[in-house]
């Protein structure tokens, strides 16, 4: 039975160590796409002014598809565009891991859209773009070095508490 708790200790505990690694590479993942996104947006309203939700629709195909298909919700819902870019930035599931800096960054983003003019708005938004690159270049050293440490530190804590239970 000992042994039977100790494995299930060592597995959980890796399992925990490779969750954490991968957190990190959804969250480096999502702040790319998100710079992504952000330049086609500034993109589509310079260049090809037309409503908000139309251009939201089609983000939405893309890999934040839940997010822009939530503010596209709430833009019909009759909701302005600045804070149905703030309640679907809330809602949006794919977000939850996105430390309080990166959260911080996708709400200011949408601050001003319907505001200001297109050309002001694709500078913001392309500024916002490069934030967010800078976020996930950062992330995606932090992966690497952190992501390996959190698998380790999981082997080696699975083997220490194999070994106390054994």
């Amino acid at each position: 039975m000992r042994l039977i708790g100790s494995i299930a200790a060592l597995l959980l505990c890796i399992l925990f160590g490779k969750s954490k690694a991968a957190e990190l590479d959804m969250r480096q993942r999502i702040m790319h796409n998100f710079a992504l996104d952000m330049r086609a947006l500034a993109a589509e309203m310079q260049y090809r002014p037309r409503d908000i939700k139309d251009i939201a629709q089609m983000l939405s195909e893309g890999a934040l598809g839940e997010f822009w298909r939530e503010f596209m919700l709430n833009v019909s819902k009759g909701t302005g565009a600045e804070q149905a870019w703030e309640q679907a930035a809330k809602t949006c599931g794919e977000f939850h891991i996105l430390s309080m800096q990166e959260m911080a960054l996708i709400a200011e983003s949408g601050r001003s859209i319907g505001i200001m003019n297109a050309e002001d708005n694709a500078k913001m938004l392309k500024d916002r773009s490069e934030q967010a690159e800078t976020y996930a270049a950062e992330l995606k050293t932090q992966s690497k070095s952190k992501g390996a440490i959190y698998q380790k530190l999981g082997m080696l804590g699975g083997l220490a508490i194999m070994l106390l239970i054994a």
